[in-house]
């Protein structure tokens, strides 16, 4: 388990900053990368250099991985890059995504996060990481597509007047959790909406990552609405 303390957060930014210390050597190693995996961009590639050390950060956070395997300036360009490429596959930019459907919905409903980009400003090749979603991650056609907020103003409606059975489950250093509905008004004095936070949980975290008097308290929820009524 990793937590977000502030010297972990600076050991993923002096990662960062080494990736682009060391651009001129790992730019060409993702460039031969990319062309064997026969990816397309909708950038040149050393802006996409750029994008795929931003993401590290949310990568990092979101998988909850060990912030004792991160190389430091010691380890050599081939370390530094696998690790980084494991990581941070540039296919998530590429034309090959297969997430092309989400990316659209994301761009239309749902909203999207942004990259933190002030610590590296001389070592980007992009003027600014604003709207990278639309410029590089939706297909040719749907550059133009704008946010509508329909849908999120009618769920937070029909949450604020209703109390369905629904389990969210978060992990609290995942940054989607961010976007959660953990601590908002309308998940307060409801019988059957119920919100668990798992502490150093990720994007992983599931019912059973739960400890067991939790994890045992969400399956006899679900297990109470599964059994049949008088009137089923």
């Amino acid at each position: 388990m990793v937590t977000a303390t502030t010297s972990n957060r600076q050991k993923v930014l002096d990662f960062q900053l080494l990736l682009f210390k060391r651009k001129a050597t790992l730019l060409p190693m993702l460039d031969e990368y990319c062309r064997k995996q026969h990816y397309t961009f909708n950038a040149p590639i050393d802006e996409i250099f750029d994008f795929s050390v931003l993401e590290y950060a949310f990568a990092f956070w979101q998988w909850g991985y060990d912030i004792n395997k991160i190389p430091t300036a010691t380890a050599t360009d081939r370390q530094v890059f696998d690790y980084w490429i494991n990581m941070c596959e540039p296919n998530y930019f590429a034309n090959q995504n297969t997430l092309i459907s989400f990316n659209v919905q994301a761009a239309r409903e749902l909203g999207y996060y942004g990259y933190y980009t002030k610590p590296f400003k001389k070592y980007l090749s992009i003027k600014t990481a604003k709207g990278y979603l639309r410029r590089l991650m939706l297909p040719k056609g749907t550059e133009d597509t704008r946010f509508e907020p329909a849908l999120y103003r009618h769920t937070v409606d029909y949450l604020t007047h209703n109390d369905p059975k629904m389990v969210y489950i978060y992990g609290d250093i995942d940054p989607w959790s961010a976007s959660g509905v953990y601590g908002l008004p309308f998940t307060k004095n409801k019988q059957n909406l119920h919100v668990y936070m798992l502490k150093g949980g990720s994007h992983s975290t599931r019912i059973q990552s739960f400890p067991k008097p939790t994890r045992q308290e969400i399956i006899n929820l679900i297990g109470g609405w599964l059994e049949p009524t008088a009137d089923n």
